[in-house]
């Protein structure tokens, strides 16, 4: 057998040492002719670089129209609620007054102006008073259009007060203005380097020609915004960059192109790439653009010791060759070792399990969530997230000592493990903080299983010489997947601010966070 091995590693060497004279003779004669292959492959990657950037940068943006747009929502719900809550205080008091009072109301707020604002006469459906932005003529306006906008506006409440309907609301096109204008201040805030900005352009006929769109937004040209382009326009180079981009994002969506226009606040002309993407809702087309005559001066700056880099590169491989020939021998030594004497369980132990406890660790809790969160993803099945943790458990160490505490994590963990259902994961996340994850577990039953557990842990006893005996409690916070998570940490946060919540509320308690909000603060009563 060592005769054998002998010859094996003998091979072993003789075939490290071929590969690499072979490797080291192709390198030599492929790095003569590698200078031009270095520079088109640095500028490419460059250029590769700079289109992520801009692409990235114009989705960013789209991405956040969305967002701008909820919090708009958002911001209306709260001042139509607003309205409601004073209109309910003011029938309360007079409910002979309130018409007139609703009216003055509405007339006198000047945060009410982007409100559409109805008072119906509810016995003959007669319109006493409407306010309605964004709109010219009001011959089409009756109680019935009234009654139907439920369905057309994203912000509509509707109250009935004795004889009287009140109807408030925001349309769209207001919501959409103020998005727009908040795009309009943040692009112009923007900073990026390079030269770089982002500009809107808002599309008017997809036909092209004179007028076929207005230049909305333009960091560089302010006092251009609002002028009308035309696709029939050139650059230096007589290319027409707004034809290119109106056909590319009709055709695609999206587009790069490439054409020639002044740097930002100077009068210097040269190459640029932009990316350009289409916004339907708007007519948008948001653009960003980066000149490209920075790319040579990079290439050329990072060849200068290009001989130096490759005499150096051919002794960085006689090098390797040499110690893979040492490491090749080390190799085999310890892998024949390993081999041998390792066995897959305890791999699993190592690398898996927490070795106090003998619960999961964190490691594994992050492999069993990615399975949870693709089962939420794919089939809709939710879980529910428990962060628990030992309240004071500090005291505990510093009264009774770390091995009194260790007692106490290992006793919980068993505790723990013995109230949790067979399908549940326990973990233990770290420190004196565990993790449970219940696959299907029903709200409804959440208060019942959380309260088990605390309960179960409140009648846990343990004794030291310092504090003889002595119990624990722990605090809850419980979360579960949203479907606008993008992934599973966020749940993870939100159970991690729930027991924040818990710490910060007394103690041995369970908080719920659901859809951002604390729903259910159970306190441990026994």
């Amino acid at each position: 057998m060592d005769y054998l091995r002998k010859k094996y590693r003998i091979l072993l060497i003789s075939v490290i040492l071929v590969v690499g004279i072979v490797i080291s003779t192709i390198i030599y004669f492929g790095l003569r002719d590698v200078d031009d292959m270095y520079h088109e492959y640095a500028a490419q990657s460059i250029m590769d670089i700079k289109k992520s950037y801009l692409k990235d940068t114009v989705n960013n943006i789209i991405s956040g129209i969305k967002q701008k747009n909820d919090d708009q929502v958002e911001y209306y719900q709260h001042i139509s609620e607003d309205i409601i809550s004073i209109l309910d205080n003011h029938y309360q008091l007079d409910e002979e007054g309130f018409l007139n009072f609703a009216q003055q109301y509405m007339q006198q707020e000047i945060k009410k102006a982007d409100f559409t604002f109805f008072i119906i006469e509810r016995q003959t459906q007669k319109l006493l008073y409407l306010n309605i932005p964004n709109i010219d003529t009001l011959d089409i306006i009756d109680a019935q259009f009234a009654n139907d906008l439920d369905e057309k506006m994203p912000v509509y409440i509707k109250k009935v007060y004795g004889q009287y309907s009140i109807i408030a609301g925001v349309d769209q096109t207001t919501i959409d203005n103020q998005v727009k204008n908040l795009l309009y201040h943040e692009i112009h805030s923007f900073k990026f380097a390079d030269d770089a900005y982002v500009w809107v352009n808002e599309v008017i006929n997809y036909e092209g020609g004179d007028n076929y769109a207005i230049r909305r937004i333009h960091p560089n040209l302010k006092d251009s915004e609002g002028i009308y382009l035309s696709t029939n326009m050139t650059d230096i180079k007589g290319t027409l960059p707004y034809y290119t981009e109106l056909e590319g994002v009709k055709q695609y969506g999206e587009l790069f192109f490439q054409y020639y226009f002044k740097k930002l606040d100077s009068d210097i002309i040269s190459e640029k790439i932009t990316f350009a993407k289409l916004y339907k809702n708007y007519n948008w087309i948001i653009a960003m653009g980066v000149h490209l005559d920075d790319i040579q001066e990079y290439v050329d700056a990072t060849s200068k010791d290009k001989n130096t880099q490759v005499s150096m590169l051919i002794f960085i491989i006689s090098s390797v060759i040499i110690a893979l020939i040492l490491i090749a021998l080390l190799a085999i030594h310890f892998l024949e070792r390993w081999y041998y004497n390792k066995s897959s369980k305890s791999l699993i132990e190592e690398t898996q399990k927490d070795p106090l406890t003998k619960m999961y660790n964190r490691r594994a809790a992050y492999k069993y969530l990615n399975i949870s969160w693709s089962n939420y993803r794919s089939i809709g099945v939710n879980s529910t997230i428990m962060m628990m943790d030992i309240d004071n458990f500090k005291n505990v160490n510093d009264s009774c000592g770390h091995n009194v505490g260790d007692k106490v994590l290992i006793e919980l963990a068993d505790k723990l493990n013995s109230h949790i259902r067979s399908n549940d994961f326990l973990c233990r996340w770290g420190g004196e903080e565990f993790l449970l994850i219940c696959n299907g577990l029903k709200k409804q039953d959440v208060e019942a299983f959380t309260s088990k557990l605390l309960s179960a842990v409140e009648n846990m006893n343990f004794e030291c010489e310092e504090i003889k005996k002595f119990n624990i409690t722990i605090s809850i916070g419980v979360s579960e997947f949203y479907p606008e998570d993008d992934q599973f940490s966020m749940a993870i946060n939100r159970a991690d601010l729930a027991l924040y919540q818990a710490k910060a509320r007394g103690k041995n308690r369970c908080v719920v966070m659901e859809d951002g909000q604390e729903t259910c603060d159970l306190v441990n009563t026994n």
